[in-house]
């Protein structure tokens, strides 16, 4: 990253905080987990999805958490193919 010695940093930081701020936290039902392996995969297939920074999955809740900026029909993409199903947003 390069700084601004004009600016003293405060364009580098604006960037960062309009980022941040982008950033959403959303919670989904889902389908078809029933171990730790499926967490695994649920985990994995999700997290390699373009937008997505954070994957927290809830086995017992049968839920996942996703932070970023995601498009929901991204997220159901990548759980094609598998025996996983995301549901609707909690």
């Amino acid at each position: 990253m390069i700084a601004c010695d004009v600016c003293d940093l405060s364009c580098v930081l604006k960037i960062i905080k309009e980022k941040e701020e982008r950033k959403m936290t959303k919670t989904y039902n889902i389908t078809g987990m029933k171990c730790q392996g499926c967490v695994n995969t649920v985990t994995e297939k999700l997290s390699a999805v373009k937008g997505v920074d954070k994957v927290q999955v809830d086995l017992e809740n049968k839920q996942v958490t996703i932070e970023g900026k995601p498009w929901k029909w991204s997220l159901k993409h990548a759980l094609k193919g598998t025996k996983f199903e995301l549901g609707d947003e909690i």
